[in-house]
């Protein structure tokens, strides 16, 4: 049996957010809207995902629906664990410093075939999913490329 649970409005509330249910457990996180304003937010997030994709496997879906007017974005859900922001530097330091190295290495091998780089642009500990060996990149609203803005999201951590 499928559920879905709305838990979450932010941005004003003009985005949903919801976890899809399937025999009790959560397979995908759902952002959706009405408002056309922050389609682009959608957008630009499933574009982020997208690329970051190619680097960590997360299957995420986007669809518009016209006759309605909204759009919904699908993310898979990671099952893992987040540092605690609240604890600061030098309790979260070897996770910084795992992620610092982890987004460099990708921004690094993007750099290296297109000469531009990738902007998360909220690049923080609390969008960071560590799972196991592996980190997930989360939240990818404000994606965009850069030709500049190597070690700006990294100010964040």
């Amino acid at each position: 049996m499928k559920n879905k649970f709305i838990f979450k409005n932010c941005i004003n509330n003009k985005v949903s957010v919801s976890m899809n249910f399937n025999k009790g457990e959560i397979t995908t996180i759902s952002k959706s809207t009405y408002s056309e304003q922050y389609f682009d937010d959608l957008q630009r997030e499933f574009e982020g995902y997208k690329w970051y994709s190619e680097y960590q496997p997360i299957e995420v879906k986007l669809k518009k629906n016209d006759i309605f007017n909204n759009m919904e974005l699908s993310i898979q859900y990671i099952k893992g664990n987040k540092k605690k922001f609240n604890k600061g530097i030098s309790n979260n330091f070897d996770a910084i410093m795992l992620a610092i190295s982890y987004y460099n290495s990708i921004s690094n091998l993007e750099f290296s075939k297109t000469k531009k780089l990738p902007f998360h642009g909220d690049f923080s500990i609390d969008n960071i999913i560590y799972k196991k060996n592996n980190l997930y990149i989360i939240d990818w609203q404000y994606f965009h490329f850069s030709e500049f803005y190597r070690g700006f999201d990294i100010l964040n951590l």
